[in-house]
């Protein structure tokens, strides 16, 4: 069994790629046709793991991709969040976020909750607040200022 799948299908005149399990070494991209497309959406929700190996293989995955073919990251999980925000040049100039996950954590209940959020949502690098079923307001579970830092080179 392999440590990750990448399925495939066409949006519109844009192709969506959609990763799940572990960018490692075993990483491997050789056999994606990208067809040309002008846009790539990559739904990144299914990650669970990324190492420093598969951050090199992810380099190499996304220079093979044309400078002129606009990235689209969508639904991206922490894991990658903490990746582009240490790694320089993770986000390459043609790469746009739409969507990321945000830690909160649900004190009344114990448990860490994830947030779906627009880059547009994060102002001044502040959380925006959620509250539980309860109406328990959600406890960030980040440093606000490490976290959003990758904002600034969208």
């Amino acid at each position: 069994m392999s440590d990750y799948t990448i399925s495939t299908s066409n949006e519109g005149s844009a192709l969506k790629l959609s990763v799940k399990g572990q960018v490692n070494e075993n990483f491997a991209f050789d056999d994606l046709d990208l067809g040309g497309a002008g846009t790539i959406h990559l739904d990144l929700e299914g990650i669970t793991l990324m190492n420093s190996s598969g951050v090199k293989r992810w380099f190499k995955f996304i220079e093979a991709i044309p400078a002129t073919t606009k990235i689209v990251y969508q639904n991206v999980p922490p894991i990658i969040v903490t990746q582009m925000n240490i790694v320089e040049g993770f986000l390459s100039p043609n790469a746009e976020v739409e969507t990321f996950y945000a830690p909160y954590f649900d004190e009344e209940n114990d448990e860490e909750v994830k947030k779906l959020l627009k880059p547009s949502e994060v102002k001044d690098k502040k959380a925006p607040t959620f509250t539980n079923d309860g109406g328990e307001e959600l406890e960030f579970d980040a440093l606000e200022e490490t976290y959003f830092k990758f904002l600034d080179k969208l």
